[in-house]
């Protein structure tokens, strides 16, 4: 991607390599919640990328370097019939 702006700075972006770090976690059904299983995803997506800026015929690389955490959880719902009805877990 490539970009000049109004103080006559080119500026080029170049993507190096992205990256994704992950752990996974199983969920457990659980009894009279409606819930028959999961799991969560726990992980960083690491973004490498090298931005060059021109001026005048200066010339500058940078490395930028990110990591952005992301969870997921996903739920595989149960089926329930008419007569059937999801009552809700307490703690006492």
């Amino acid at each position: 991607m490539k970009q000049e702006n109004e103080n006559g700075y080119e500026i080029e972006v170049e993507q190096i390599e992205t990256k994704i770090e992950c752990e996974s976690c199983c969920i457990s059904p659980g009894e009279h919640t409606g819930i028959s299983g999961g799991v969560a995803l726990t992980g960083f997506i690491d973004v490498e990328k090298i931005i060059t800026v021109k001026n005048n015929g200066c010339k500058e690389k940078l490395f930028l370097e990110k990591k952005l955490p992301f969870q997921i959880v996903i739920l595989n719902l149960g089926k329930q019939t008419d007569n059937e009805q999801v009552k809700p877990k307490y703690s006492s």
